[in-house]
């Protein structure tokens, strides 16, 4: 699935955003069902789908599902209030607004069988994120890299010239049958892939 976004965040950590996603192969068939539902249904999908941003409304849902090529495009508008945390002069905020690894795998202390990821899947995210005018980054996340048998997650944040921050990420899930001792490192994967898909950073007022 692609998802790309613009974001806009204000002094007091709201957001407003427009989202564009593409879903292909199976991630078309988990989402292009949601155009046939209730208005009421469409909402609280979404809400759901995006459980961790908080006080959220959707403005409006569009959909195009071109089932020739296999793509179902979903257009959608939100607002959040006090996305970001604010202390002081300083907001506090997750740049991955809209593509967060929740689920990780169980924890076993002695795994007995061997496992099989029956479906991979690719995702890459960019979002184009707009701060208050009097606010700049402290400090930049370093670009992140991992790559495994299992799949291979990147992600980065970027400052442009015009005071706006692109945050791009890219995680793959690879399809395949693995040994029962492959799983704790399998976990570890998904655990540090959470783990950075979580990290923060910080906005401060200008002095």
């Amino acid at each position: 699935m692609d998802t790309k976004a613009t974001v806009v965040i204000t002094e007091e950590g709201d957001i407003e955003a427009k989202i564009h996603l593409n879903s292909y192969g199976s991630q078309y068939g988990h989402h292009e069902g949601i155009q046939n539902s209730p208005l009421k249904d469409q909402t609280l999908y979404y809400k759901n789908y995006w459980s961790h941003i908080h006080n959220m409304d959707v403005l409006s849902m569009a959909f195009k599902n071109d089932r020739d090529a296999i793509v179902f495009s979903e257009n959608i508008a939100l607002k959040a209030r006090k996305y970001a945390s604010k202390t002081g002069d300083r907001l506090l905020m997750s740049p991955n607004f809209f593509n967060v690894l929740a689920n990780i795998p169980t924890r076993y202390r002695d795994r007995k069988l061997p496992f099989e990821i029956q479906r991979g899947f690719y995702d890459t995210d960019e979002y184009e994120i707009t701060i208050p005018k009097n606010f700049q980054i402290e400090g930049i996340q370093k670009k992140i890299h991992i790559e495994n048998k299992f799949g291979k997650y990147s992600s980065a944040l970027i400052k442009n010239a015009d005071s706006t921050l692109t945050f791009k990420r890219a995680f793959m899930l690879n399809k395949g049958a693995y040994a029962k001792e492959d799983y704790e490192d399998f976990r570890n994967f998904h655990m540090e892939v959470a783990k950075h898909d979580q990290s923060r950073i910080i906005l401060i007022k200008k002095s």
